[in-house]
């Protein structure tokens, strides 16, 4: 594509941007669901500006019209919900930063949450035992062997444990591992520095481990990235929750070797799976490239072929959701858009939320799904900051915004941890109640203590 016409569709895309900045947030700093999910689109649409993909430019061009539309739909149904919900995003986030923590990290509601916890671990051990093998831990014994041939074997045994010949149920485990298990590894690091206690930080320490385990031991990315980022989101006090500035020092300082260390950790791997040289640079190179101009290139060689198929009026996203049922082999379209892309159908390569639109509704869906995208995400947004601002709630909250920030179909709130968030959250309100009343029995009428939400 002409120079110049990349430059006047950046500069196009930046002033939405500017638009959502100023119209949507003023000026608050939260990086909630709303936020994340427009950073996600950015990289996509930064990605799709510098793809070197053949492609006609009628494909391109439409592709870029898509996204274009789909953010401005999105920041029109942020503005909305700013509406609806008489908000001010800079303020509410204002209001909540002043606030004064109600801890739940001794009542019945963290120890509801630890059970949940402790079986979510037991999951996580369970799968890995049936698995048979540390996928992170073989490739790189693999490639001390073989340097050439460890990428490819990397690759097979990630694709293992979601279709290899016996049925592991990943789907399924991955709600408890990838989604609850580092939540409570937040928790139980919130309360060992609550309560001050060697032993809550041994049991801290055991549990964060059992967590890096169950993270890695399909050798997936994705999950260690969500893994750091959750933290960071949940202790920064700038961006995030802010929980950070309650830890003492010695938390804080372990925290900022942690975040570091498994990004670290995660650039050498992926290093490993794209090259045969282990390296920082090649590492920060490829997730560059992976999150924008491969992923970009990716979609744009899939629209090619979305945009030359009839609209199926919801049908797709309709076959999707019934490959949810247990030990369902058959292929959906991101099986079938991987078996284009890389010649297999053991991977899933799923359309983004404005392909995944234009697919199922053609333009009315364009138009309509990022309104409702826009309008859903800013009321989460909205309602984390003036909510109860309680650990368990704000932990639970950004790993759901983290969630939701790459939803790109109704299929993806059940099989990426929204929903099995959500329910906890549901669950968690019901013990908070139970706190209530049990804390006005022990006041007989006076006034109540602020210890608990």
């Amino acid at each position: 594509m002409d120079i110049q016409w990349s430059v006047l569709i950046a500069i196009t895309y930046s002033l939405i941007l500017l638009l959502y900045h100023l119209a949507v947030n003023h000026g608050c700093r939260y990086i909630g669901a709303s936020n994340l999910f427009v950073i996600v689109q950015t990289f996509l649409f930064l990605g799709t500006l510098f793809a070197k993909v053949d492609v006609s430019e009628d494909t391109f061009h439409r592709w870029v019209i898509l996204q274009l539309v789909g953010i401005m739909g999105f920041t029109l149904g942020a503005l909305v919900s700013n509406a609806i919900t008489h908000t001010n995003p800079k303020l509410a986030f204002r209001s909540f930063s002043e606030r004064d923590w109600l801890f739940d990290v001794h009542s019945a509601t963290y120890w509801a949450l630890m059970l949940l916890g402790v079986l979510s671990a037991v999951v996580g051990i369970g799968f890995s035992i049936r698995f048979g093998q540390h996928a992170l831990i073989r490739a790189l014994l693999l490639r001390a062997q073989d340097p050439v041939g460890s990428a490819r074997a990397y690759s097979a045994l990630r694709k293992s444990a979601v279709y290899g010949d016996t049925y592991l149920g990943y789907g399924y485990v991955m709600q408890f591992t990838d989604y609850l298990l580092p939540c409570f590894s937040y928790l139980l690091m919130l309360r060992a520095n609550y309560r001050r206690c060697s032993l809550g930080g041994a049991v801290w320490f055991a549990f964060t481990c059992i967590t890096v385990w169950c993270l890695t031991v399909t050798g997936r990315r994705e999950p260690m990235i969500q893994y750091v980022l959750c933290l960071w989101l949940v202790v920064s006090t700038r961006y995030g929750a802010g929980l950070g500035k309650l830890l003492q020092r010695r938390w804080r300082s372990l925290i900022a070797l942690i975040i570091p260390a498994v990004g670290l950790v995660f650039l050498l791997t992926n290093a490993v799976r794209y090259s045969t040289g282990i390296s920082l640079i090649v590492g920060v190179v490829q997730l560059w490239n992976r999150l924008g101009v491969i992923l970009a290139s990716e979609k744009l060689r899939m629209m090619e072929f979305v945009f030359e198929q009839p609209i199926v009026w919801g049908q797709q996203w309709a076959d999707s959701l019934l490959t949810i049922a247990s030990r369902s082999h058959t292929p959906g379209l991101s099986n079938q858009m991987h078996a284009m892309l890389y010649g297999s159908a053991m991977g899933n390569s799923p359309l983004e939320i404005w392909g995944s639109a234009w697919y199922n509704f053609g333009w009315i869906g364009t138009v309509i799904v990022p309104f409702i995208m826009g309008l859903f995400l800013q009321w989460i947004t909205l309602c984390t900051l003036t909510g109860p601002k309680t650990p368990t709630r704000m932990v639970l909250l950004t790993m759901m915004g983290i969630g939701l920030a790459r939803v790109s179909e109704p299929y993806l709130l059940l099989n990426n941890g929204v929903f099995a968030l959500w329910l906890v959250l549901i669950g968690t309100r019901m013990t908070r109640r139970y706190d209530d009343m049990a804390l006005g029995v022990r006041s007989e009428g006076g006034s109540r203590c602020a210890t608990t939400p």
